[in-house]
C-alpha cells in the first residue's frame, strides 16, 4: 500500500530502519557486556517487542501494569515494571502476571518492598526486585552510596522477595 493511501491519522513504522536500529543497540549491549531490555512506552506493540526480543534484547520494560498485560497477552515473557507496585488492586494485577510470566519490578524505598513481600508471600510468589539507583535526572531512585547498600540489606530477608540487582 502506498503511504498516501493511508486514512490519517495513523502510525507507520519503517520496519527495516527499525531492525536496523534494535540490531544496533542489541550490538551496543553485547559489547557493553549488559542486557538489553527496551522500553516498549513509545511503541506498545507486542509484535515490536517479540522482534527486538528475536534480535537480542533480553525482555522488555513496561511503565504501567496495563503495558505489561498487554505484553504478556502478545506472548512477551520476560518483563520489567519500572515502577513500584503500590495499592491492593496492583499487587493483585502484577502477582497475576507473575504467575504467568517472568515479572521484575522496581522499587527506592522499604516500604514498597514490604508491600510486594506481604502480597507475595500471601500468594506463595516470590518476587525478583530492582532497587532503582538515581542516575543523575533526580526522577526516581536513591542517590548512589550508603544508602543503596542500606536498602538492599533490608529487603534481601524479606520474604517473597528475591533481589536481583540494581538499576
Amino acid at each position: 500500500m502506498d503511504k498516501r493511501e493511508v486514512e490519517t491519522p495513523a502510525p507507520l513504522v519503517d520496519w527495516g530502519r527499525m531492525e536496523e536500529n534494535i540490531r544496533r543497540m542489541a550490538g551496543v549491549a553485547r559489547k557493553a557486556g549488559v542486557r538489553l531490555r527496551p522500553h516498549i512506552k513509545t511503541h506498545k506493540s507486542p509484535a515490536i517487542a517479540r522482534r527486538a526480543i528475536e534480535l537480542g534484547a533480553e525482555g522488555v520494560t513496561a511503565a504501567k501494569l496495563g503495558e505489561a498485560e498487554v505484553m504478556a497477552a502478545g506472548g512477551i515473557d520476560d518483563i520489567l515494571l519500572a515502577y513500584p507496585v503500590v495499592g491492593e488492586e496492583k499487587l493483585r494485577r502484577y502477582l497475576d502476571l507473575n504467575e504467568r510470566v517472568r515479572m521484575a519490578c522496581t522499587t527506592d524505598s522499604f516500604e514498597v518492598a514490604e508491600g510486594l513481600s506481604a502480597a507475595a508471600s500471601a500468594r506463595g510468589q516470590s518476587v525478583r526486585l530492582f532497587v532503582e539507583i538515581d542516575s543523575g535526572l533526580k526522577r526516581m531512585g536513591l542517590p548512589p552510596g550508603e544508602e543503596v547498600v542500606a536498602l538492599v540489606r533490608r529487603i534481601a530477608d524479606l520474604p517473597g522477595i528475591r533481589f536481583t540487582g540494581v538499576l
